[in-house]
């Protein structure tokens, strides 16, 4: 007997034809010779994404306009995937989209008290405002946290009142008051503690909450979307200890604080090993596990850690496209073109962000997911 319902196999079908969809290296080849965003628009506008441009002005399209565009394709894929779930795929998906609200929230935070929605590069005449975002937000059901209050919030004490979930909104109150004050404007170091504090909150519990319940998935289903959140919980866990380190000098033992509660294959144990190791031996450390080749950058340049995020983003790429020939049909499917398609929409603003700001276009093109070139190979060993 079949394992596997109807709906599964065609939600199974349908994902499959849309991996067909997605970009190929040759594709981002081409869109790098471009000369404006305008020029890429265009050229977007006659794949799969027609359809999230086509109320777009492709002749007078900014940067951040077509980025958010793209962005909330990946949310309109999604949400069509969910006539064909189950119950506990369903939670599921509900869960995959707060990473959505997660972003917004990091984005307003910012706005109101760092300058900028649109995050790396400030240029307030490209920026949307927040009737745009709204608009766009129009379509999408926010759940994690409330829209109205978040986009009324003025003091961090409001931003933290937005969030629905009360465990998750304690843990953020906690945070606030051990980071200072309450105070309507915080200075810039008060800000700066804010942000990353809430980041790392809102970035654990989300990790914990989703790998947990792909484990409540059936027989397969739930190994293989375990293997590929939890793939990720890995990485994660071991890029926040390099930047902790790194980036904030912080000390091992505040470097563990910043893991996720869930593990996959690095237990606490091996965490707490490459925490207090020399950054410079992570390559030798690393090497016992299948996750070396992140950290196998042989320069120390600058673009160190850029390469590290593109390997990292490779290796997850590369077992999401392994999943889907697993031979089993089922929600995994979605989880993993839904894991392609984000890193399809990163590679995009990359490319779109080189074009409009006139970074050197073959640096940017060996720093792509995607490899140049490339149909779905990532260069990477399966995980």
């Amino acid at each position: 007997m079949c394992a596997f319902s109807g709906p599964a196999i065609s939600a199974s079908c349908k994902v499959r034809y849309r991996r067909s969809t997605l970009m190929t290296g040759g594709d981002y080849a081409r869109l790098l010779e471009e000369e404006t965003v305008r020029g890429i628009a265009r050229l977007l506008s006659k794949t799969s994404y027609a359809s999230i441009l086509k109320d777009v002005n492709l002749e007078a399209v900014r940067r951040s306009e077509l980025e958010s565009h793209l962005s909330f394709a990946i949310f309109q894929e999604a949400e069509s995937f969910r006539p064909y779930l189950s119950a506990s795929s369903r939670k599921l998906l509900e869960l995959w989209f707060e990473s959505f609200d997660i972003v917004l929230f990091k984005l307003r935070f910012r706005s109101r008290f760092g300058g900028g929605m649109t995050g790396g590069f400030e240029e307030k005449e490209e920026g949307l405002d927040e009737a745009e975002i709204l608009n766009l937000l129009s379509e999408y059901r926010l759940t994690l946290v409330d829209q109205k209050k978040l986009f009324a919030a003025q003091t961090p004490r409001e931003f933290v009142e937005a969030v629905n979930n009360e465990r998750l909104r304690q843990s953020l109150l906690e945070a606030l008051l051990q980071n200072g004050e309450e105070e309507r404007f915080p200075s810039g170091e008060t800000f700066q503690k804010l942000s990353f504090a809430f980041g790392t909150i809102l970035d654990q519990q989300y990790y914990n909450a989703l790998f947990v319940a792909g484990g409540h998935l059936p027989g397969a289903e739930g190994s293989l979307v375990q293997r590929l959140i939890g793939t990720r919980v890995d990485l994660l866990n071991l890029y926040w200890i390099y930047r902790g380190r790194r980036f904030f000098c912080m000390s091992p033992e505040q470097a563990l604080t910043l893991v996720t509660r869930v593990r996959y294959r690095l237990n606490f144990d091996f965490l707490s090993r490459v925490a207090f190791a020399p950054l410079e031996s992570w390559p030798e450390l690393l090497a016992q596990t299948p996750y070396a080749v992140v950290f196998g950058a042989k320069d120390s340049g600058e673009l160190r850690e850029i390469e590290m995020v593109r390997n990292l983003c490779r290796v997850l790429a590369q077992t999401a496209s392994t999943l889907f020939m697993s031979g089993t049909m089922g929600f995994h499917h979605v989880v993993s073109y839904l894991n392609l398609k984000e890193f399809e929409v990163r590679d995009l603003i990359a490319v779109i962000e080189a074009v409009r700001y006139g970074f050197n276009r073959e640096k940017i093109g060996s720093l792509l997911i995607q490899p140049l070139g490339g149909e779905a190979s990532y260069g990477m060993e399966e995980v």
